[in-house]
C-alpha cells in the first residue's frame, strides 16, 4: 500500500464502503433469487459432477455460496488506487478464484457428512479459515503486483526476462477460463445442441474411414469400428483445451482483427480436431492395445505438442531458418518422449506402484493399483508414462541441463507416490474419486511447473518472444 497516510485511509474507507454496498446489495430478495441463488446451486451442481454426490444428503444454501468472502474480496480490490482495468481484471480473477475454491469446500464438506464430527469441524471451523486465508492472500498479491512497478520487455531483452511477463499474463486468464469451464461442467453434459455436434462428428469421422476402406458405421452419436464402438459426449467436444486456446489467444501481441479472427476459427479447429480424434479408434492393435484410452487422452496430448513446440520456438534464437530449426528440436524431443513413454513407461509406472506399496505402511490405503472401475477413461494409467514423457520433451527443448533434468525426474516421481497417497486417503476417508479433467490437469500441470523451475534456476537463452509477447495493458 502507498506510504501516505491520506491514501491509505483513503483505500481502508474505500474498501470498507464497497464491502458494506456489496454485501448489502447481495442480500437483497432479488439479487439472491436471480444470481446468488443460481451460483449456488451451479457451484453444488459442479462439486457433485467431479465429485461425485455424497451419500448422507446435505443442504446447500444461501449462507453456503460463498458470496460474504467475495463481497469482502471485492470491496478491497475495487478501492485499489489503481486503472479501472486493472481492478476489472482482478475482479474476474477473485470471482473465478472464490468460486472454484468455495466449490471444492462444498465437495469436500459434504463428503465429510458421514462423520457429525468432521462435518462440524469442516463446516464451521477449517473451510472458513482456508477461504478468508486464501482470499485474503489473493488481494494481496494481486495488490502487489497492480500497484508495483511496470514496464514492457524491449526487444534487447533476454529471454528469462521476457518469459515472465508472458506467463503473468496467460496465467490468471487461463486460470478464470478454466474456473468458469469446470463450472460449466454440468451444463456441457447435457448441452442438447453438443449432443448434435456429436453425432455430425461421428457421421464425419465414419465417412472419411469409410473412404480409406475401412469398417466404420456413425448411428447418432455412436461411432463403430472394428475396434469397437465409442460415444461421441459432449465432454469429448468441449474441452479444456478451448479454454486454454481462448486464453492464448487474449494474451498473445495480436491486434483486434487478428484476435478476431483467431477466435473465429476455434470452432472449425476443434471439430477438426474431434474428427482427428476418432480416427484414432481404427489405429491396429499392433500400434494401440487400447485405442480408447489413446482417444479420451487425445487433446492431452495435443497439448503437449503445442506446449513443447512454443517452447521450442521460445528457445530458438532469431536466424535464418529459426522455424526449421525449432520445429526439428521440437520433433527430436517429442520422439524421446515417445519412445521413453513406450518402451520405459511400463517400467516406470511398476516402480512408481513399488514407491506406493512401501509407503502403505505409513498411509495404509494409498492406491496401488492404477486401474479400476474409477478411472475408465486410463488418466490415472497412463499419468507416470505422460509425466516422465512430457518432462523429457519440455527439459531437451529448453536445454535444461541433464543434472537439473535428473532432479526433476526424482521430483516428479516423488509427487507422484505422493499423488497416489492423496488419492487414496480422500477415497477411503471422504469419499471422493478424482474425476479424469483433475487427473489430466495433474499430469499436465506437475511437469510444467518443474519446467518453469528448470528454466529460471538456468541461464536465460537467447531467442526471443517478439511474436508470443503479451499484448499491452495501456497506461495505467
Amino acid at each position: 500500500m502507498p506510504a501516505d497516510p491520506r491514501r491509505a485511509t483513503t483505500f481502508l474507507l474505500g474498501a470498507l464502503f464497497w464491502s458494506l454496498g456489496l454485501f448489502a446489495l447481495l442480500r437483497t430478495p432479488w439479487v439472491e433469487t436471480r444470481l446468488v441463488l443460481p451460483l449456488t446451486q451451479m457451484q453444488k451442481q459442479a462439486a457433485d459432477y467431479y465429485a461425485g454426490s455424497p451419500s448422507v444428503p446435505v443442504a446447500v444454501t444461501l449462507e453456503c455460496s460463498g458470496t460474504d468472502v467475495l463481497a469482502l474480496c471485492l470491496g478491497a480490490i475495487l478501492a485499489c488506487p489503481v486503472s479501472w482495468r486493472a481492478r476489472l481484471a482482478g475482479t474476474a480473477g477473485a470471482v473465478a478464484f472464490v468460486l472454484g475454491l468455495n466449490t471444492v469446500r462444498i465437495a469436500t464438506v459434504g463428503h465429510a457428512a458421514v462423520s457429525p464430527a468432521l462435518f462440524r469441524a469442516l463446516h464451521l471451523q477449517v473451510w472458513p479459515a482456508i477461504l478468508v486465508l486464501a482470499t485474503a492472500g489473493y488481494v494481496f498479491a494481486w495488490m502487489r503486483k497492480a500497484l508495483g512497478p511496470t514496464g514492457r520487455t524491449e526487444e534487447g531483452d533476454t529471454e528469462d526476462r521476457a518469459l515472465s511477463p508472458l506467463v503473468r499474463r496467460f496465467a490468471p486468464r487461463a486460470a478464470v477460463l478454466l474456473v468458469a469451464f469446470a463450472l460449466c461442467g454440468p451444463w456441457i453434459e447435457r448441452s442438447q445442441a453438443l449432443l448434435e455436434v456429436g453425432a455430425w462428428t461421428a457421421r464425419a469421422a465414419a465417412f472419411i474411414l469409410t473412404a480409406a476402406g475401412m469398417a466404420a458405421a456413425a448411428t447418432g452419436n455412436v461411432l463403430a469400428t472394428s475396434r469397437g464402438a465409442f460415444i461421441v459426449t459432449p465432454e469429448c467436444l468441449a474441452t479444456p483445451l478451448v479454454p486454454l486456446y481462448v486464453a492464448g489467444v487474449l494474451t498473445a501481441r495480436l491486434a483486434w482483427p487478428w484476435r478476431a479472427l483467431a477466435l473465429t476459427a476455434a470452432p472449425p479447429v476443434f471439430a477438426a480436431l474431434a474428427v482427428a480424434r476418432l480416427l484414432l479408434l481404427a489405429l491396429p492393435s499392433a500400434l494401440a492395445a487400447s485405442p480408447l484410452f489413446l482417444v479420451h487422452g487425445f487433446h492431452q496430448l495435443v497439448l503437449a505438442v503445442i506446449g513443447v513446440a512454443l517452447l521450442a520456438m521460445w528457445r530458438e534464437p532469431p536466424a535464418p531458418r529459426m522455424w526449421a530449426r525449432a520445429a526439428g528440436r521440437a520433433g527430436a524431443a517429442l520422439g524421446a518422449a515417445a519412445i521413453l513413454a513406450i518402451v520405459a513407461g511400463p517400467a516406470l509406472t511398476s516402480a512408481v506402484l513399488g514407491a506406493a506399496r512401501a509407503v502403505t505402511s505409513l498411509a495404509p490405503h494409498t492406491l496401488t493399483e492404477l486401474g479400476g472401475p474409477g478411472d475408465a477413461q486410463g488418466a490415472l494409467a497412463l499419468l507416470p508414462a505422460y509425466q516422465a514423457g512430457l518432462l523429457l520433451a519440455l527439459g531437451m527443448t529448453a536445454f535444461a541441463g541433464w543434472r537439473r533434468l535428473l532432479s526433476a525426474f526424482g521430483v516428479l516421481l516423488a509427487s507422484q507416490v505422493l499423488f497416489l497417497v492423496v488419492l487414496g486417503e480422500l477415497t477411503d476417508h471422504a469419499g471422493l474419486v478424482a474425476h479424469a479433467l483433475l487427473l489430466r490437469a495433474w499430469a499436465v500441470g506437475v511437469p510444467v511447473v518443474l519446467t518453469l523451475v528448470m528454466l529460471r534456476a538456468g541461464q536465460p537463452a537467447a531467442g526471443t518472444l517478439a511474436r508470443l509477447r503479451p499484448a499491452a495493458d495501456g497506461p495505467r
